[in-house]
């Protein structure tokens, strides 16, 4: 059965700290036996003073990338990525002024990915809205940011900027099952999402203001955790209080600061 996660609401309230986790038993069995990625990998990256902090990683032809940390300082035109192009996998975190940014990047084997696509808006109103493309083939995919961007210092500011990936059934009104992906960013905001096939799906989690570690559950072999979703303020030269989840010990992970949130999928 292909899993695909409910539309959900581009709004946040930071009154409390708090977080949440989501199963869905209506998908595969977390026992069914199965491929899951048959490589995945981790890359920290910390820019400081200004410096951008870059790898230039080899990647394979069905690798792909996405992020699963951030923290620091978006104040002075800067952006954070995990990203697959012309066969290296890129890490980078590149601040600017002298701000200090980093993040987490995930590189995993998957069968097969659709374009990456990405979103840009300033100030109120709806959002600016994109279309994710869906892998080929059919079958199970989830959708990852791949980028989270402030080029012109802007961005990222306030606990109304958000970019998050939304699944959301075309007729509402009589659902049939039948979903697109899409990547809206609202307030001042800017990122780029990629969606990529998955063999098993595991769970949902959010948290938001200074609140975690929660334990995402006991982990599987294979299964990777990304960001769907970030939102928040990030204006504090520092490379410890930001967003991430993160595999420790035996379970996933997932963290946020004050006047910062973030979604997070399982999948493997």
């Amino acid at each position: 059965m292909s899993h695909f996660i409910r539309s959900f609401t581009l709004a946040i309230v930071f009154v409390a700290s708090g977080c949440s986790l989501e199963s869905d038993s209506e998908d595969e069995a977390l026992g069914e036996a199965s491929a899951a990625f048959s490589t995945y990998s981790i890359q920290a990256e910390t820019g400081v003073n200004g410096t951008a902090d870059t790898d230039h990683l080899s990647a394979g032809s069905n690798d792909q990338a996405f992020i699963s940390g951030v923290w620091g300082n978006f104040g002075h035109g800067s952006y954070v990525e995990s990203a697959i192009g012309g066969g290296f996998w890129d890490v980078q975190a590149v601040p600017g002024g002298t701000d200090t940014l980093a993040v987490y990047g995930y590189k995993v084997n998957a069968s097969t990915a659709g374009a990456v696509s990405s979103c840009n808006h300033s100030g109120a109103g709806s959002g600016a809205r994109v279309a994710l493309a869906k892998p080929s083939g059919g079958g199970n995919y989830a959708c990852f940011l791949t980028q989270v961007k402030s080029l012109d210092g802007t961005k990222f500011a306030s606990t109304n900027d958000i970019a998050l990936v939304s699944y959301e059934d075309l007729l509402p009104a009589t659902p049939d099952g039948v979903v697109e992906p899409y990547l809206t960013c609202s307030g001042n905001s800017a990122a780029a999402a990629q969606c990529f096939s998955y063999t098993t799906w595991i769970n949902s989690g959010s948290s938001s203001g200074n609140f975690g570690p929660l334990s995402l559950g006991t982990a599987v072999s294979g299964e990777v955790c990304g960001f769907r979703g970030i939102a928040g303020v990030f204006r504090t030269n520092t490379s410890v209080n930001g967003v991430s989840t993160y595999f420790s010990g035996t379970d996933w992970w997932v963290q946020s600061y004050t006047n910062e949130a973030v979604w997070v999928d399982c999948v493997k």
